[in-house]
């Protein structure tokens, strides 16, 4: 029986995330970063462990593809198919080339879509890909959703048991890089874990540090980056009622404002300080920023005078930023 050589694709095969890769290429940077932006807090709740990894995809796949047609989709998946070359991780690529020239069958396994790995994949000679499938409506337009549940974990061992009838765990030799690889590592008889690039490590480290660690730090930089990503999603939100929708300026900073306020109260719980949004909660959170907004009225009134016009919101955001901080510790610690 001749063996069967299993590949993940990104991380592996590739040293980054393709899907992200293709977004950008699809889109553009500014229509990917604006769909970044807009589902940025059910990321966050994937990185907590709130929602799974396939519900956060999904959610972004929806965000950005949503409505586009399938040939379409398809199109660019072919397009984008050479540019994989050079992100390739050629380290892996020799172990991959050498199964072939063994003569083994080679099948591609991976949570990213099938639509740009499949063209890859058939120029290279790779016998099959398993991977996530689009979901399409009766017009042949893209729903957003997947057709197959997102190809990660223990469902890519159920599809290549699906796909692949004489797979023998004997027979098959697995590599991957992520604990999303760890199941088909497990099931195939011969497995390597690919090392990723140190730096990479590196920042994983940080930021999980920068996640977990109680430290008020480590808390005020949590807090900072919470306050960058609310500003990040009320523009966006913003650009897309006034660019897309023709909304009037006013009305869409008000629901953009609020729904970066509403953004803001659920990541301050959950990432900054770790603790669980509740009613109560929540008006206090909204009074705090009521209580900020008004202080930086007036300190810009003072300021105004002191420093002139131009540079009085300067020393006004850095008084009001440690302000709010203290402000919102308090409606949501009771510290």
């Amino acid at each position: 029986m001749t063996p069967i050589a299993l590949f993940d694709f990104d991380g592996t095969l590739t040293r980054h995330d393709t899907f992200i890769s293709f977004s950008k290429f699809a889109l553009g940077k500014f229509k990917f970063i604006r769909g970044m932006a807009l589902t940025f807090p059910w990321l966050i709740m994937w990185r907590l462990g709130i929602i799974s990894n396939s519900s956060a995809k999904e959610i972004l796949f929806s965000r950005l593809f949503k409505g586009m047609s399938l040939l379409q989709f398809r199109e660019l998946g072919e397009k984008f198919a050479p540019l994989i070359e050079r992100d390739l991780r050629y380290s892996t690529v020799e172990i991959l080339n050498k199964h072939k020239a063994s003569g083994h069958r080679l099948y591609i396994v991976s949570a990213s879509l099938s639509d740009w790995i499949k063209p890859w994949a058939k120029h290279k000679g790779i016998d099959g890909v398993i991977a996530t499938e689009v979901e399409t409506d009766s017009d042949g337009c893209l729903t957003g959703r997947f057709h197959t549940p997102n190809c990660h974990g223990k469902e890519k061992v159920a599809r290549i048991i699906a796909e692949i009838p004489d797979a023998v765990p004997e027979n098959m030799y697995a590599y991957g890089d992520s604990n999303g690889d760890d199941a088909m590592l497990d099931f195939a008889a011969h497995s390597k874990k690919i090392s990723t690039d140190s730096i990479r490590k590196r920042i994983v480290r940080i930021f999980a540090t920068l996640f977990h660690t109680s430290s008020r730090k480590a808390e005020i930089m949590r807090f900072a980056i919470v306050g960058i990503i609310a500003v990040i999603i009320q523009y966006s939100v913003f650009l897309l009622l006034v660019s897309h929708y023709g909304m009037p300026t006013v009305t869409s900073t008000v629901i953009s404002y609020t729904v970066s306020l509403i953004c803001n109260f659920i990541l301050s719980n959950l990432f900054t300080f770790h603790t669980k949004p509740n009613i109560r909660k929540a008006i206090l959170f909204t009074a705090s920023h009521i209580l900020n907004f008004s202080l930086q009225l007036i300190l810009v009134s003072v300021f105004s005078m002191l420093t002139g016009p131009e540079l009085a919101l300067l020393p006004v955001l850095a008084i009001c930023g440690s302000v709010n901080y203290i402000f919102v510790r308090m409606a949501l610690t009771h510290r």
